[in-house]
């Protein structure tokens, strides 16, 4: 007789894109995510905090999200770069634009969690963005301490760069076609990203 559980994890992302009337103007994504090998290591030494501090002290969760404006190919702003081999090895998106906390996580069904976290573009300085028009057209979520004490906006790339809390690991990411995302316009864009259990 075998035995096994079928324990697996997946996602799936939903991009939105809002005006600063609240309407919306686009959906940018609405399909699987992609759980990257760092993401899944952290996972796996979650796991193994209940068994010492070999792994790294400290607890960490599903902690912050990110958007960036190079998830789409050179020239072509509404077609995202595909997932390939190189993929699982990925650490960071291609070009963050910054990454906050998780506004909302709740828990749809007994195996699953759903994170949701609206970025508004007022909040990005304009040196943060890699070309004009400014867009975003990538996201990922992160693992990180809850208790680093950085509960804002942290954007890495701008002038001065933010620093990014060290314990911030990359669980997942995808991209998407570019939306509109000049600080100017006050573009609101929500991310929610499910991650299930099967």
């Amino acid at each position: 007789m075998r035995f096994t559980d079928g324990f697996r994890l997946k996602g799936h992302l939903r991009v939105e894109a809002h005006d600063r009337r609240g309407r919306l103007i686009c959906v940018a994504y609405d399909g699987p995510n992609f759980i990257v090998d760092l993401g899944k290591q952290k996972v796996l030494e979650q796991l193994g905090q209940a068994f010492g501090p070999a792994l790294g002290p400290g607890r960490r969760v599903m902690r912050r999200m990110s958007l960036g404006d190079q998830g789409a190919i050179i020239g072509s702003p509404f077609t995202p770069k595909v997932p390939d081999a190189s993929w699982p090895a990925r650490t960071q998106l291609f070009h963050e634009l910054g990454r906050k906390p998780i506004d909302t996580i709740t828990f749809p069904t007994t195996k699953s969690v759903r994170h949701i976290t609206a970025f508004n573009s007022a909040a990005f300085d304009a040196s943060s963005y890699s070309s004009v028009p400014r867009i975003c057209s990538e996201a990922s979520l992160y693992i990180g301490d809850p208790d680093d004490g950085v509960a804002t906006l942290i954007q890495p790339n701008k002038v001065a760069p933010d620093i990014v809390p060290a314990t911030d690991k990359m669980f997942s990411t995808r991209t998407f076609k570019s939306v509109p995302f000049d600080p100017l316009d006050a573009v609101t864009v929500t991310v929610t990203w499910t991650i299930f259990i099967t």
